[in-house]
Order: structure tokens, then sequence, then C-alpha cells
């Protein structure tokens, strides 16, 4: 198990990111060589399962933007989501009398996902570990 933390030390106040792995046996910063013990497995094991349900709120917003974009291109694009045909009540399919326009749900389907990726985005950045020591 492996984890992505920033480290902070306490004496020199270098700040650097880096991946904490189980066998690792102490933390030491590099310009001033100050060392500490490891994170308990715990700890670890704690930050991991933050962090995986991170990266899944991750890839769940990239597929909500996705979505949107591609919602909002199927509106823009002038006559797709439109067949522009109808039926008759004889069940015949004839050509639409009128004005073609785009689907607005699309355009509202779009906007309703760009939200939800954004809010999914947001959480899923919220939580960043500082490790100082």
């Amino acid at each position: 198990m492996a984890i992505d933390v920033r480290l902070l030390c306490s004496e020199c106040s270098l700040i650097r990111d880096v991946r904490i792995k189980e066998d690792h046996k102490e933390l030491m910063c590099p310009l001033c060589g100050r060392r500490l013990q490891n994170l308990t497995e715990e700890e670890l094991k704690e930050v991991e399962q933050v962090q995986k349900k991170q990266q899944l709120c991750s890839f769940v917003a990239i597929a909500f933007f996705v979505l949107a974009t591609v919602c909002a291109i199927m509106w823009a694009v002038n006559g797709c989501p439109v067949s522009g045909m109808q039926y008759q009540p004889d069940g015949k399919l004839v050509a639409a009398i009128g004005d073609i326009k785009p689907n607005d749900m699309l355009l509202i389907g779009g906007g309703a996902c760009a939200l939800v990726g954004i809010v999914l985005a947001a959480m899923a950045s919220r939580k960043r570990f500082v490790v100082e020591f």
C-alpha cells in the first residue's frame, strides 16, 4: 500500500510531495537530514481509504463532464437530436411541419451533468494530507 502525501519538515520548513509506502522505516528530510518514524499501519490504511474514495469521485466526475460535453455538442449540432419526421394518426411517417428546433432538454441535461461533475470534483479534491515531522 502506498499513499501520496505532502511532507513538511518542522526544522527547515521544506515541503515536498512524496509517496509513502508501508515498508519505509522512517521519513527523512533531504535538506536538513531530520528523521522521524514512518506512519503506523492504521494511519496508512486510513489515508489510503480516503484517497481511494477521492479517486473514485474523480473518475465519476470526469465521466459526468464527458457526458455534459456530448449533450452540449448534440444540442449545438443543427438537426442532430431532431429527425425532422413525425407520425400521422394512420401510422405513416411524414416530414414535420414548421420549424425544427434543437431539443432543449439536451442542453438542460448537459448543464445538470456539468453541475454534478463540478460537485464531485470539488468533493474529490477537498482533502490533502500533510505530514509534518
